[in-house]
């Protein structure tokens, strides 16, 4: 089972464009800064962390289904 999702998961990496894994890298990034800022109780500073975060998913989710054939 372990194999299967390690093969899985290499395939997702290898197929992924540059631009999607640089993306995922600046998510990562402004996650680690959401988490600081949290503990360091800056609500201010990580609501416009977290506001990033969702609107770079919602985009990529976007684009990823507006790449799909309807029919």
């Amino acid at each position: 089972m372990k194999d299967s999702r390690k093969k899985v998961k290499s395939k997702i990496n290898n197929s992924m464009p540059k631009a999607n894994k640089t993306s995922k890298i600046n998510e990562n990034k402004e996650i680690v800064s959401f988490l600081k800022s949290i503990s360091q109780k800056n609500y201010s500073e990580a609501n416009k962390y977290l506001q990033s975060i969702i609107d770079s998913k919602i985009k990529n989710r976007i684009g990823g289904a507006l790449k799909e054939k309807f029919f």
